[in-house]
């Protein structure tokens, strides 16, 4: 298609209401995840806060054939992740049922209707209000584990690995990366989610869980952001990634 008939078909989906923009690195962030698997070279994928295996997936279907070791704190749904692992084969690895902290013990979980924005804070005022998906239907107890212990009694802990590491636990992301100063060490890539609005109670501004990313030696590489308010357009939720400045992408 030459480029007048390319500005003429991205004219005709504006006024419809759709976007048209080329394939590449500039555009989709999940060639950008490639990119840095395929370049970076993790030892592993720790996915925290994996739901029913949605990001695992993803990135098999990106073409990865390494480990990846998920985590999920729902019985029901660590049971249906278990279940997707089995039937993948041995390099998708489930941990054991619990809710990666920053001390081992126990603590309540917030059940909402959407499972994958339960939480081990209470939802907000505003999280209620905001989103149907929010709304809680249950608080049960759960384990609590730091990462650092997990990964040690699995027997994956290692001052050499390198891992990728990515977390997703609805307003919990300073206390996973609290419970988990060894680990941090050595991670090369980092993908969090940073929640700007506050959903749930308690939780850590995003400015701090930067700092604390910042602090370990990760540099910030992408923002993507994936949540915006109807109302305003106002940010409301995007994936922050980080890579280790010794093994950076050049620009």
């Amino acid at each position: 298609m030459n480029s007048t008939l390319a500005a003429l078909a991205k004219k005709a989906a504006q006024r419809l209401g759709i976007e048209i923009r080329p394939t590449s690195l500039r555009t989709r962030f999940d060639l950008r995840i490639k990119y840095l698997i395929n370049t970076k070279r993790p030892d592993y994928i720790l996915d925290i806060g994996a739901n029913v295996g949605q990001f695992a997936r993803s990135v098999f279907q990106l073409g990865y054939t390494g480990r990846i070791i998920s985590f999920e704190p729902l019985p029901d749904i660590h049971a249906q992740l278990r279940e997707a692992a089995e039937r993948h084969g041995p390099n998708w690895i489930v941990a054991p049922c619990c809710a990666l902290s920053d001390v081992e013990g126990e603590t309540e979980f917030h059940v909402t209707s959407s499972r994958a924005a339960s939480s081990m804070l209470p939802i907000s005022t505003h999280g209620a209000a905001s989103y149907d998906l929010l709304k809680e239907e249950a608080v049960i107890r759960v384990q609590t584990r730091r990462l650092d212990a997990l990964l040690d009694s699995m027997n994956l802990s290692s001052a050499l690995a390198q891992p990728f590491l990515k977390i997703d636990v609805q307003g919990a992301e300073h206390k996973v990366l609290t419970g988990a100063p060894e680990t941090l060490r050595n991670v090369i890539v980092l993908i969090c989610e940073m929640p700007f609005v506050s959903f749930y109670e308690g939780q850590a501004d995003w400015r701090a869980v930067d700092r604390m990313i910042a602090s370990v030696g990760l540099d910030l590489w992408d923002i993507e952001p994936f949540l915006r308010s109807g109302a305003s357009g106002r940010v409301e939720h995007a994936d922050f990634v980080y890579v280790r400045p010794s093994t950076s992408t050049a620009a």
